[in-house]
């Protein structure tokens, strides 16, 4: 996802959904599946309409551990809610966003995507990334999506419409 989506995260049950489905008819065990999606609203977006982004049981296992962490932080009770707060303030699409219980936060004030990125490089630190020229790479977010699509197309060999969905992006020129 964007910054500005994974920005948007919250643990509400619109936003951190759970979705049970039945499993398949020919698996011996006939225990429906659980499935975790986030619902949030991608850039491009005209309508605020939420899309659906499938997270692995990894992904919900961080968030629900960032989520006790901010707990401790505020001492709240067992499954208290996070406090709510603004989305961040000079973000480009703040416009777009009220207030909520966003889980990127610290000191109620929502973590700005600069300081999601430097977080990011802080836990990479000591990793070294340079280009095939010897060039240090930079870190960002953006640059996880590009490598996660080169790899899904070139090396998974996942056609370019199914990661175009993924990435939710409607232009498959720009997936390619």
């Amino acid at each position: 996802m964007r910054m500005n989506e994974s920005m948007q995260i919250r643990l509400d049950p619109d936003c951190f959904v759970c979705l049970e489905m039945p499993a398949p008819p020919e698996a011996q065990d006939q225990t429906p599946r659980l499935s975790w999606l986030l619902r949030l609203i991608p850039k491009g977006e005209r309508d605020n309409k939420p899309a659906d982004y499938y997270i692995g049981s990894d992904t919900r296992k961080v968030l629900v551990s960032l989520y006790k962490l901010l707990q401790e932080h505020y001492r709240l009770q067992p499954g208290g809610p996070l406090p709510e707060l603004r989305f961040q303030a000079n973000h480009p699409r703040s416009h777009r966003f009220g207030p909520g219980r966003y889980l990127f936060q610290y000191s109620r004030q929502a973590i700005p995507s600069n300081g999601i990125t430097g977080c990011m490089r802080f836990l990479l630190h000591g990793m070294l990334f340079r280009t095939r020229e010897g060039q240090i790479v930079l870190l960002k977010a953006h640059l996880f999506r590009h490598a996660f699509a080169t790899h899904a197309v070139q090396v998974e060999k996942y056609p370019l419409d199914v990661v175009g969905a993924w990435l939710k992006q409607r232009n498959l020129a720009v997936t390619d």
